[in-house]
């Protein structure tokens, strides 16, 4: 059965008026929109592109500029709608996109950050409904932050992400060539007779930004190269889309999950702040009947799905209560949009969450002190007023406060997807919690503002992107445990970090400071296992290796912790066992198969241990020193000289200064 969050919307006062916030209801049922009616039930082909945080002032039709670096962008919004003042709910990208795919908000979704929250399936996507409605719908992806892992994918039928294509050519996401050539194969493949719902993601005006030569100009940015081959992509995608639909209707949507800080502000990149420069979007709405038009009145992402679904038609059998409006209709926004972040609180270094919303010229960005600002006499905001910001923040905080009534069941990534999102840079692995209707909008209302941390939040951004065995990032978790020892964050990063670099005593000194009980991820308690483990602490080991089976019981680390506390304990048959749930929990996970193969080797079964360690090696393709390590050690049990002389070569050819493996050499002449 599909749920959908119902809410009941308090009065709120602004200025002198008060009125109800009903926020409009998406009526799929029986609802009376002036939406362009040819579309309407005659199933018309869609297609959305959204493009990764492709800032507004990029794109010719509202920069304006004269060398537009976005002409084919241009082309499609000269004959359709077009939105000056689009605005994203949140500068993060699934958080973004749930929003657009639900009509929802962050508040209601229980999404706020790139992880560790998947979309619940409780919670329809407009692609779900049209679905429904006969569309085949496709998706082609270019970032792993949307992965089929997060839960986006609800409705698709066939969903092209980076988990299909290995080799992506760009770190977080593949380029626009190959998601377009996906994407445009894909819509090949459709009944040309059925309506076709194609999504398409282009990730290249993500950091690290690498536009390909020919894209890049004297004087420009390497951003600005990245938007003008994105730009040059979605012309080709367009230029198929159009081919494929003939003289069928049709509606393309342009958009950006957010925007971009590129030092403005203090942001080099995205989340931390409130700016227009991460919140201003580029929209474009482009279809059959669709007249071309300039609108200037305040819109926000979540706007497209009731759009979408009133185009086409589709309908639902419940009546869903969101503060999104169908943007082709003469409805009228009374309730400002509103913006939030909390990407900030996750760093746990006394940085405030923030809110945003607009009305008419006016902004107000509260994190936590409010900050007026009239975008009209100050477009780059550079002048915050400090006076008269009462009303706008009572609105602000009687909106979150109604937004945020929805308790939505939250389910968490699997820890591999948490992982590998960890390791494009992005913090913030713990779910939020739950917040009772009477909660304060700031909890931390002493917490600074992120202006005010900007040093802090670039050197964590940077020690985030780096890899995790790496010195730098070591150094730099460091240097932050010296600025704050008792920071949980903290601790549990730099604990791991010691973990990857065999020094356990020291990395249980650390976990010694925090609970069991605050941790929630199996790698996290993976580590603490082995710490305490490796410590001669059977009693520590066990109570995390427990918690983590408790909490995580789909995930291989958990039982791979279980294995290594028994194993401490010499119960070694329940360590195998342990270390065989690993495996099949994560067939193609080389850590489990490693794990397997050590415990075979000090029970003495050798031939275990050979076959896990020739699969480990087969998943690496052989170039994972310690694994070619323990299975030359493991043919010298078996008398297999001549595989063990392979192996011992081919781990000083990775690592000419391992003397392990030159001693072993020596002792088999």
């Amino acid at each position: 059965m599909i749920i959908i969050y119902k809410m009941s919307f308090m009065k709120l006062k602004f200025n002198i008026t008060c009125f109800l916030f009903v926020a409009g209801s998406l009526l799929f049922v029986g609802c009376n929109s002036d939406s362009a009616e040819k579309g309407v039930g005659n199933s018309p082909d869609i297609l959305l592109i959204t493009i990764d945080t492709l800032r507004a002032d990029r794109v010719g039709y509202i920069s304006g500029d004269a060398s537009s670096k976005t002409p084919n962008i241009d082309s499609i919004a000269s004959k359709g709608m077009v939105f000056n003042k689009a605005y994203t709910s949140v500068p993060l990208t699934l958080p973004s996109h749930a929003s657009i795919f639900t009509g929802l908000h962050p508040l209601q979704l229980g999404i706020h950050k790139n992880m560790p929250i998947t979309l619940s399936p409780e919670i329809p996507t407009f692609t779900t409904m049209l679905k429904k409605k006969g569309y085949q719908t496709i998706a082609a992806i270019s970032s792993e932050v949307l992965s089929s892992k997060t839960g986006i994918n609800q409705g698709f039928e066939k969903y092209n992400d980076p988990y299909e294509i290995y080799g992506t050519q760009k770190q977080g996401g593949r380029i626009a060539e190959k998601t377009i050539s996906a994407a445009i194969k894909l819509l090949e493949k459709q009944n040309e007779n059925k309506p076709v719902f194609l999504w398409v993601h282009l990730f290249d005006p993500h950091d690290p930004y690498t536009p390909p030569e020919s894209y890049q100009r004297k004087g420009e940015s390497l951003y600005d190269g990245e938007v003008r081959y994105s730009d040059e992509w979605v012309g080709r995608l367009v230029k198929s889309w159009n081919k494929f639909c003939r003289k069928k209707d049709n509606m393309i949507i342009i958009t950006a999950d957010h925007g971009e800080g590129l030092g403005e502000h203090g942001e080099k990149y995205h989340g931390h702040f409130l700016f227009d420069t991460t919140l201003h979007v580029p929209l474009i709405i482009s279809g059959s009947d669709i007249k071309p038009e300039i609108r200037d009145d305040i819109v926000c992402l979540y706007d497209i799905c009731p759009t979408v679904l009133k185009y086409c038609g589709a309908k639902n059998l419940e009546e869903a209560e969101s503060p999104a409006i169908d943007l082709l209709s003469k409805t009228k926004r009374e309730i400002p949009v509103l913006s939030e972040t909390q990407y900030p609180e996750m760093l746990n270094m006394n940085i405030s969450r923030g809110y945003a919303i607009r009305q008419k010229d006016l902004k107000l960005i509260c994190q936590p002190k409010p900050e007026k600002f009239n975008l009209l006499i100050d477009p780059c905001e550079l002048h915050p007023i400090y006076t008269n910001t009462t009303k706008l923040k009572g609105l602000l905080f009687d909106i979150v406060k109604n937004l945020r009534a929805a308790q939505p069941k939250l389910n968490l990534m699997d820890d591999e997807t948490i992982s590998m999102i960890s390791s494009l840079g992005y913090i913030g692995s713990q779910p939020p919690e739950k917040i009772s209707p009477d909660a304060p909008v700031f909890p931390h209302p002493d917490w600074m503002s992120p202006s005010r941390a900007t040093n802090f939040i670039d050197q964590a951004e940077k020690m985030f992107r780096m890899p995790e065995e790496s010195d730098e990032r070591f150094a730099m978790m460091e240097k932050c445990y010296k600025i704050d020892p008792e920071n949980e964050f903290v601790i549990k990063g730099l604990g791991s970090l010691l973990c990857r670099r065999g020094k356990y005593a020291e990395a249980v000194t650390l976990f010694d400071k925090i609970t069991p009980e605050s941790v929630l991820q199996s790698k996290m308690f993976y580590d603490m296992a082995l710490a305490y483990a490796k410590q001669g602490r059977k009693s520590n080991a066990f109570v995390c290796a427990e918690l983590a089976v408790k909490r995580c019981p789909d995930m291989h680390l958990s039982y791979q912790a279980m294995a290594i506390a028994n194993l401490g304990s010499g119960k070694f048959e329940t360590a195998k066992s342990n270390a065989w749930k690993a495996v099949t929990l994560a067939p193609r996970n080389k850590s489990a198969w490693n794990n397997f193969g050590l415990i075979n080797n000090v029970t003495k079964n050798y031939e275990e241990a050979y076959k896990a360690f020739s699969t480990s090696m087969a998943l690496t393709d052989t170039n994972d020193q310690k694994c070619v390590m323990k299975f030359g050690r493991t043919c010298m049990f078996m008398k297999k000289f001549d595989e063990a002389e392979w192996a011992f070569k081919k781990a000083i050819e990775l690592n000419p200064n391992n003397d392990s493996a030159k001693r072993y050499l020596k002792r088999m002449k």
